[in-house]
């Protein structure tokens, strides 16, 4: 199901979006679109994802291990409300991206210098789309709104699978990232073995190297190889996703193995054969 989401101040553009959407849909009989929230209130659409990981009290609990696929058509400007709430377009999009950096985000606006501003951030929107000005050209918005559509509805479609959830704890605070997008965990040496260490470094057993961005964790790699066994051991300090392994490089007595992040780890050959081994246990 591909759950769609509208957020614009305007009620007149909502509107023209849910005729557009639901004529599609009806027209390619797709009947697993689903347009899950159409609203002018930022913090609703918030609140949407919030839930995935989150209690009202503040706590966290445990998701599901998989997320809604959704599409979000968000419009830049959101008003007085907007205002009122702290939340444009893209600040709704940042935060959106703290609980699922895999939902498609596209943006709606009448100036297209915003693009230059969106960039700026990691919110890697999937398309910019043109807001009408008093519905003027509405021919072409349709056209816009459609092929975003189409384009993530085939996304959803090439999805075998739901997207696995792992939750990673970062000290106060426990973020959740889909598997696809984790590259790998490298234990950190102690203090005691590595002195010149960064303070940030120093605050976490394990880094994460995922898709947006680097995490520091304080459980151990021990603890996420019982926990995740998708990830594999590479050598003595790397946990990685053989799915995301680019190449590997055989240099004398040791392996380069290139992440799609273009990240390299550099292991023994013994320590590589051992890997090979697992992944092509059946």
């Amino acid at each position: 199901m591909l759950n769609v989401i509208l957020c614009d101040d305007d009620p007149k553009v909502i509107k023209l979006l849910k005729k557009f959407i639901e004529g599609y849909s009806m027209m390619e009989e797709l009947d697993d679109i689903n347009i899950e929230l159409a609203t002018g209130d930022p913090l609703k659409v918030l609140e949407l994802f919030r839930a995935n990981v989150e209690q009202a009290d503040g706590q966290m609990k445990q998701v599901a291990r998989s997320l809604k696929h959704r599409l979000l058509y968000l419009d830049v400007d959101l008003g007085e409300l907007g205002k009122e709430r702290h939340l444009d377009g893209i600040s709704l999009a940042r935060e959106i991206r703290k609980f699922d950096v895999g939902a498609d985000i596209s943006f709606l606006t009448h100036n297209r210098m915003t693009i230059s501003d969106v960039l700026n951030y990691k919110i890697a929107p999937l398309a910019f789309l043109s807001k009408p000005f008093i519905h003027e050209d509405q021919g072409r918005l349709q056209a816009e709104v459609i092929d975003v559509l189409k384009h993530a509805y085939e996304r959803m479609s090439k999805s075998t699978v739901d997207k696995k959830v792992i939750g990673f704890k970062t000290g106060k605070r426990t973020i959740y990232v889909n598997l696809v997008d984790v590259y790998y965990l490298q234990g950190n040496k102690s203090k005691n073995e590595e002195g010149n260490k960064s303070d940030m470094m120093r605050s976490g057993l394990t880094t994460l190297y995922e898709a947006g961005g680097t995490q520091y964790l304080k459980q151990s790699l021990a603890y996420y190889e019982r926990q995740i066994p998708e990830l594999v051991r590479l050598g003595k300090s790397h946990l990685i996703n053989p799915s995301n392994v680019k190449e590997t490089k055989m240099t004398g007595r040791s392996v380069t193995v290139k992440m799609r992040d273009d990240s390299e780890i550099q292991v023994t050959r013994k320590a590589h054969d051992d890997f090979e081994a697992l992944i092509n246990m059946e």
